[in-house]
């Protein structure tokens, strides 16, 4: 379900079209919202998170992360389970004492729920995550996300540049999300906004799956992170294996694409966020994927 098709050097590659700004910037925020359906404060962090990348468009990557006891559904109509193997590693990993916690770029600050985790409350998000978006960061990304009407693939394609030295040697991570999810939500009210007609409650940027790495959450190694150092990579993914209780729409999906700074459970350096965009009918996939 998930093929690498492509990496390369600066001087060439598969796709002639360069996407990826070689101007330097300052870093993107990831937002990993630790929620769940019986959280009762959960919607006010969800508002939070909204609000705040509303505030900085285009420079805050949100996942709904559903982990932990309150993500448990315990039965009845709309109690979905959302939960991932992969979010339920990163909830362990930020060691958040209450819900809704959040990691920003999974910094260890002195906001930290527990002293050395990286899980802050969420009135502290605003203010962690704005000091990041101040940062300079040494790597730009880009991608694009197609689909095939009558498929049930994603077509990932990142270029990555560097316009300072990395760590050494960084880590890409993709991580797949999905959007318009009626479930039942503890606490809807403090988010009127996500509210449906039903009475259910939308649930927006929810983690579905990680695409990079058949059995690690921490990515895929980018060894040359020098200045200068050009570097595409493309994944080819069946929403099909996606389960359970959650049918997987490939309209309402989007693609979050993070770089740590080294192996393991470490801080973020940047991250994006692309929507999957439907290719017209009866376009040829070969096509489409080489004018990306």
């Amino acid at each position: 379900i998930l093929s690498i098709l492509s990496v390369c050097a600066f001087t060439g590659g598969l796709y002639a079209q360069s996407i990826v700004s070689t101007t330097p910037s300052t870093k993107n925020v990831l937002l990993e919202d630790f929620t769940g359906i019986y959280c009762g404060y959960c919607p006010d962090g969800a508002k939070v998170a909204d609000d705040f990348a509303a505030q900085n468009p285009g420079k805050v990557v949100i996942i709904g992360n559903h982990a932990g006891p309150y993500a448990s559904p315990s039965g009845g109509a709309f109690h979905l389970d959302m939960r991932t193997n992969e979010g339920a590693q990163i909830d362990g990993l930020a060691d958040p004492s209450g819900y809704p916690a959040g990691n920003i770029n999974r910094m260890v600050t002195n906001y930290s729920m527990k002293p050395g985790k990286t899980a802050m409350s969420r009135g502290y998000w605003t203010t962690v995550g704005g000091s990041v978006l101040t940062q300079s960061s040494p790597v730009n990304l880009a991608a694009k996300v197609h689909y095939y009407p009558g498929e049930n693939k994603l077509y990932v394609y990142i270029e990555g540049y560097y316009t300072g030295n990395g760590s050494g040697s960084d880590y890409l991570t993709v991580a797949v999300l999905q959007d318009n999810i009626e479930s039942y939500q503890s606490g809807a009210s403090s988010y009127p906004a996500r509210i449906l007609p039903s009475g259910n409650y939308n649930q927006m940027d929810v983690l579905r799956t990680y695409i990079t790495g058949s059995t690690s959450v921490f990515g895929e190694e980018i060894a040359q992170t020098t200045m200068g150092t050009f570097f595409t990579k493309t994944y080819t993914y069946d929403v099909t294996q996606i389960g359970p209780d959650v049918v997987p729409d490939i309209t309402n999906m989007h693609v979050a694409v993070w770089m740590t700074e080294d192996q393991g459970y470490s801080e973020v350096i940047t991250a994006i966020d692309e929507l999957a965009v439907s290719q017209p009918v009866g376009v040829n996939e070969a096509t489409s994927l080489n004018d990306l």
